[in-house]
């Protein structure tokens, strides 16, 4: 361990419950927002299904009736491991 962590360490108590110490892990680059269609981004994942996915549906409410402004679609695909798509 190095003196900068046992310091942090002794601080810990000073921290309020479920504060972020830690923002990132060092040497991790955080990814770069890239705009595109939704085409465009069913193409880079070659037309796989999702591994995880929701829509959220922004409405407007009036007296008589319900009118869908926007959805926002989240969709999460897990990169399968090379090796594992080298074994065929």
């Amino acid at each position: 361990m190095t003196k900068k962590s046992i310091e942090k360490g002794r601080r810990l108590k000073y921290y309020p419950d479920k504060f972020r110490l830690f923002s990132t892990s060092s040497g991790i680059e955080k990814p770069k927002p890239v705009s595109m269609s939704y085409g465009e981004a069913k193409q880079l994942v070659h037309n796989r299904s999702p591994d995880y996915g929701y829509t959220s549906h922004i409405m407007y409410h009036d007296d008589e009736s319900a009118i869908e402004l926007n959805s926002i679609t989240y969709e999460l695909y897990i990169r399968q491991n090379h090796k594992e798509n080298n074994n065929d």
